[in-house]
């Protein structure tokens, strides 16, 4: 995912998947 390339931290990308999917 563009998220993890642009360098954001596992617990961001985490929380991303739960509030988006």
């Amino acid at each position: 995912m563009a998220l993890s390339k642009h360098g954001l931290t596992k617990d961001m990308t985490m929380k991303y998947y739960m509030e988006g999917s």
